[in-house]
C-alpha cells in the first residue's frame, strides 16, 4: 500500500479493498461467514448472485492491503459509519443507503464525510508514528 496523502486515496483504498474481497474465491471462511460483518456479507451474496464468472485473479499484496483497510482503518468507525463506508465505497445506490441506514440523505452525507475524515486522520498519525520510529533507528 502507498503512503496516504490525500482523503482521495482513503477512499481509493476502500474501494479497492471492497474490490478484492468480492474477487475472492467463495469458499473456506468468507461462506462460513466466519468474521466479516453481517452487512458485508450481504453485499458479497448479492454480488455473487449477480455474477457468475470471475476472471480476476487476486494477487497477496491486494489481500494484505484489503486486511489492512477492513481490520486497521474501520476500526475507528462505529457499526453505522463502517456501514455507510462500505456501502458508499461500493457502489450502493443512495437510496438503498437512506433506506437501509434510516437517515437523509445529505445527513448520510455529511456523516460520511466525517467518516473518511476520521479514517484519514487514523492513518496520517499511524505513518507519523511509522516515520518517526523509523528515523530513531
Amino acid at each position: 500500500m502507498e503512503k496516504i496523502q490525500k482523503i482521495e486515496d482513503i477512499e481509493m483504498e476502500i474501494m479497492s479493498a471492497i474490490f478484492v474481497l468480492k474477487m475472492l474465491p467463495r469458499e473456506g471462511p468468507r461462506k462460513m461467514k466466519s468474521s466479516w460483518p453481517f452487512f458485508v456479507m450481504l453485499e458479497i451474496e448479492k454480488d455473487e448472485k449477480a455474477q457468475t464468472q470471475r476472471s480476476f485473479r487476486v494477487s497477496k499484496a491486494a489481500i494484505d492491503d484489503m486486511d489492512i483497510v477492513f481490520e486497521d482503518w474501520f476500526k475507528v468507525l462505529d457499526y453505522d459509519e463502517k456501514k455507510l463506508v462500505f456501502y458508499k465505497n461500493s457502489g450502493v445506490r443512495w437510496k438503498t443507503v437512506v433506506r437501509n441506514i434510516g437517515h437523509s440523505r445529505s445527513w448520510l452525507n455529511v456523516k460520511y464525510r466525517r467518516s473518511i475524515k476520521k479514517i484519514y486522520d487514523y492513518v496520517l498519525e499511524k505513518q507519523a508514528k511509522s516515520e518517526s520510529a523509523k528515523a530513531l533507528t
